[in-house]
């Protein structure tokens, strides 16, 4: 009986310890804006080129983010998002690290300048009428109610 239990023991030790012990690091933190605003739903992406290794995941609502079971290595933290510059940080995470970031994205002055057209002036911008206005959809018209009933089945 004891060799038995020895023998388990012995069987058992080796995946126990493995289980103990944690070969991946962890990257987490926020994302907020320059005026320390949350920014919402903002890709977090890590990536080694060299590798092509490359793992992503999304701020929240609050900006928090968090990437497991990253390798021990070294790799650029990247986060774009539209209206901001783009951030690029390299990190090196060892085995069983959590390392926190706080990312300030800086608001991008020059995203906005294709969106203005230079051709256009104040002149050519008319106001909206009534009739413009009663032909855009509200939601529960009864147009819109009837286009989302089930069919009718006899």
């Amino acid at each position: 009986m004891f060799i038995k239990v020895l023998l388990i023991t012995i069987y058992t030790m080796p995946c126990l310890m493995g289980f103990s012990q944690h070969k991946e690091a962890m990257l987490k933190g926020y994302v907020f804006d320059e005026a320390t605003e949350h920014a919402i739903l903002t890709p977090v992406i890590i990536e080694d080129t060299v590798t092509q290794f490359r793992l992503q995941t999304y701020a929240n609502s609050q900006g928090y983010f968090q990437i497991t079971k990253i390798p021990p290595g070294t790799y650029d933290v990247v986060v774009k998002s539209a209206g901001y510059d783009e951030y690029r940080e390299k990190i090196t995470l060892t085995a069983s690290q959590i390392q926190t970031k706080q990312i300030l994205l800086k608001e991008d002055s020059n995203d906005l300048e294709g969106l203005i057209d230079p051709g256009m002036d104040s002149t050519s911008v008319r106001p909206a009428t009534i009739n413009d206005i009663k032909g855009i959809p509200m939601a529960g018209d009864t147009k819109d109610i009837i286009r989302y009933l089930p069919p009718r089945i006899p």
